[in-house]
């Protein structure tokens, strides 16, 4: 079987995109991963939590990043097969403690959980490396094998839940942070065993969000110096992109957190996915890609209860909204040639123009008020006020 698979894999990576008939090669199913042998590595009063290791079904000779880590949580006082939520993290991960807290929260639902290391992170990074350094590189071709292992993996670790006797298999769903959330994407659409899928500040367009993300400055950088374009980078990761496969999906149940301001996974990515899946339920913070964390606590009660409704085939409408801090980190340079840096908190924003607010800031000189219109790349025009003047004023900020 392991032999076919093989085979069948280099057949698909070879052709795929020549012939639309053939299997793109996140579509074909991984062989069956084996039996898994389990050690509990903690207890909570909410959950158990047991650790596996299973071989990644696509190998890249890197020993470390084959291997691939899977973090069991077992609700407490659960009695009967309980649903479960894979749960994939954000890029750069050093620790899994987001997605502990998460684990913590569908685990006092009576939900059990798992979280999968993705390639190239934590434990499977090679040694004098960073946690995910080697997950994004400037090689369109590496990082298309990297999101096909990511696939096969998150199927494998959704096989391998199934198995256990405490777990229902046919009531599973998967939720995504971040890149984490891009690849959710792709396993919810592509795999009829999951039922719900939570996405959390991810999207689509893989080669957009590569091509405009302030995160990946330096790959891009590599990537023109190479002579790609944003173009040219989609035709090599279109067998790999989430947009390809999920309006296949006929059914099931989607759940979309968006930040406004995000910068990392931009915010038109997000509003893609959105507009692809009209009948997903949707929720906006006004936060940049890191804000979450302020609302972090609401956000995963929100996600909870999305889990422990759709699991059991009851509807679940999102709040209208969850409130949020909108905090920025700037630069303002105003018509009398003074120069601040500082940070501001959002007092003043209408509810249907987003690049229409008020900041209140703290700089070096004193606390400002600042009143503006954003018109390109994290840069506005408007009003400063200050204790003893009002000047016309440019500012530079991004939302965190």
């Amino acid at each position: 079987m392991v032999k076919q698979f093989t085979l069948l894999l280099c057949f698909a990576l070879s052709v795929s995109g020549l012939a639309q008939q053939e299997p793109k090669p996140i579509e074909i199913k991984p062989p069956s991963a084996p039996e898994a042998v389990y050690q509990q590595v903690s207890e909570t009063s909410a959950y158990r939590e047991e650790i596996t290791t299973f071989p990644s079904a696509l190998t890249t000779g890197v020993p470390d990043n084959d291997q691939v880590p899977l973090h069991l949580f077992l609700p407490k006082g659960a009695t009967g097969p309980t649903d479960a939520v894979l749960i994939l993290h954000y890029w750069g991960a050093s620790d899994l403690r987001i997605e502990r807290a998460l684990a913590n929260e569908l685990a006092k639902r009576g939900i059990a959980s798992a979280i999968l290391e993705l390639p190239y992170h934590l434990k499977r990074a090679p040694a004098g490396t960073k946690s995910g350094e080697l997950a994004i590189r400037p090689d369109p071709d590496l990082l298309r094998l990297t999101m096909i292992q990511a696939v096969y993996d998150a199927r494998r670790a959704l096989e391998i839940l199934g198995r256990r006797p405490e777990i229902s298999g046919k009531s599973l769903g998967i939720a995504g942070i971040s890149l984490g959330a891009v690849i959710a994407t792709s396993v919810y659409a592509i795999e009829p065993n999951v039922k719900s899928a939570a996405i959390l500040l991810g999207g689509v367009d893989l080669a957009k969000i590569i091509w405009r993300s302030s995160r990946v400055v330096n790959q891009r950088a590599e990537l023109r110096r190479l002579g790609f374009t944003e173009e040219s980078l989609a035709a090599v990761l279109k067998d790999v992109e989430p947009s390809t496969y999920i309006t296949q999906r006929k059914e099931g149940n989607l759940f979309i957190v968006g930040a406004r301001y995000d910068t990392v996974v931009p915010t038109e990515s997000t509003q893609n996915l959105m507009d692809l899946e009209p009948s997903a339920k949707k929720l906006w913070i006004d936060t940049g890609h890191y804000g979450g964390i302020f609302v972090q606590p609401q956000l995963f009660r929100e996600v909870g209860k999305y889990f422990q409704s759709t699991l059991e085939g009851k509807p679940y409408e999102p709040p209208r909204e969850i409130l949020a801090p909108t905090i920025r980190l700037g630069a303002i340079f105003d018509s009398s040639g003074q120069f601040d840096v500082g940070a501001g908190l959002d007092i003043f924003r209408p509810r249907t123009v987003t690049d229409v607010f008020g900041t209140l800031l703290v700089t070096p000189r004193g606390p400002k008020f600042y009143f503006g219109k954003g018109v390109d790349r994290g840069v506005s025009v408007g009003v400063a006020i200050g204790s003893q003047r009002t000047v016309l004023g440019l500012l530079w900020s991004i939302v965190i």
